[in-house]
């Protein structure tokens, strides 16, 4: 099983348990009002809200996944492949399968003869399309990290960053939303990677100097960083298009989200909030179904109760939606492995392992069995 978020081998890092559970109900709410936008049912300023705070939501995320894999990239390819890669692949690809299926139904009814070819599905093995981009995501950075472990990190960061720079910017335009989003985020798992210590030594002088001061970090920061990005967005000189300004606003808003995820994680409902952060994996891939599936339900009956565009009944509409999807996605997550379906959430057991997995490195041998379950930490 892939470690937990822990530090150093010992109890949960509590505020990062708390940053990936902000930052899954910030996916969930994106994912929402895109649905809700189509039915014309999305308030203006939710949206435009959502949108600015695409500055932290992924980025934040990645980050947090990113913190405890160092030791990992530092051991054999062999264990890194069988306990990290093969499981995100494995959940990506059932996922992907899972959604071609139920959207099919929405869509088309049991008539498979109009279902979207099959081809669709296996296309997504190469190009992601769905919005488990993430899980595929952390696979590949895993495996680039790890490839170029002998690449001096501040090469490698160096690398990311400008990367992150052109393709943020659309200097260098990407026409996949997914690749684009790699592309641009791949700097923030690395940060978590190679600077793992120094975040956390920065989270801890935070934790250590009281709530009322992370919280006060925190809020300055996340606030600084949502005026930067609105002004970025509404500037007559085009400044969401400078190389480096996307990222400049996201590395603050970044900041800022830890040190409030630092002080959320000293309150009593620290505890409900961490809780809630080593689940993020179930809600990140059953939300998009339940969302799915509600509102192709409901659209219509919700068109006629929140009509002439109020905000108070779009709002209240959107964040219905999302806690439903959450609580739901947590129930589903927990039914699902007590039915014995636990194998969409974590690679099985009897899956053979290729044998270059299992070849005998040193101390780095890997058995053929043993369960490897995703932790999103990696997501969950």
């Amino acid at each position: 099983m892939i470690p937990a978020v822990t530090a150093g081998g010992g109890a949960r890092v509590g505020w990062v348990d708390v940053a990936k559970g902000a930052s899954v109900v910030l996916v969930v709410l994106h994912h929402v009002l895109a649905q809700l936008v189509a039915l014309g049912l999305a308030p203006a300023v939710l949206v435009e809200t959502s949108r600015l705070l695409g500055t932290v939501r992924m980025p934040l995320f990645f980050l947090a996944s990113g913190l405890f894999v160092g030791r990992a990239l530092a051991g054999p390819w062999g264990r890194l492949l069988r306990r990290r890669v093969a499981p995100l692949l494995w959940i990506y690809v059932v996922w992907v399968l899972v959604r071609y299926v139920v959207f099919s139904l929405l869509a088309h009814g049991v008539g498979v003869a109009a279902w979207p070819p099959v081809g669709v599905v296996a296309a997504q093995l190469v190009q992601p399309a769905s919005a488990l981009w993430f899980v595929y995501a952390l696979a590949l950075f895993t495996v680039v990290a790890r490839a170029l472990r002998r690449v001096p990190a501040g090469v490698r960061l160096a690398l990311a960053a400008g990367l992150s720079a052109v393709v943020g910017s659309g200097v260098v335009e990407v026409e996949s939303y997914a690749w684009r989003s790699m592309a641009t985020y791949a700097v923030f798992f690395l940060v978590g990677a190679d600077l793992s210590e120094g975040v956390r030594r920065a989270a801890a002088a935070l934790d250590a100097r009281g709530t009322v001061v992370a919280a006060a970090v925190g809020a300055v920061l996340g606030g600084g960083a949502l005026v930067l990005a609105d002004l970025v967005r509404d500037s007559d000189l085009a400044l969401d298009e400078v190389p480096g300004v996307r990222l400049g606003v996201s590395v603050l808003a970044v900041a800022g989200g830890v040190a409030l995820a630092v002080a959320a994680a000293r309150t009593r409902a620290g505890g409900r909030l961490q809780a809630f952060g080593t689940r993020t994996l179930d809600v990140y891939l059953v939300h998009g179904l339940v969302v799915g599936v509600v509102l192709h339900a409901a659209g219509p009956w919700l068109g006629q109760v929140v009509s002439g565009g109020s905000v108070a009944a779009g709002l209240a509409l959107a964040v219905l939606v999302t806690a439903g999807a959450v609580l739901a996605s947590l129930s589903a997550g927990r039914g699902l492995r007590r039915c014995g379906a636990g194998w969409l959430f974590r690679l099985p057991e009897h899956v053979a392992v290729p044998a270059v997995l299992r070849v005998r490195r040193g101390a780095g041998r890997v058995a053929a069995a043993g369960s490897a379950e995703v932790s999103l930490a990696t997501i969950r």
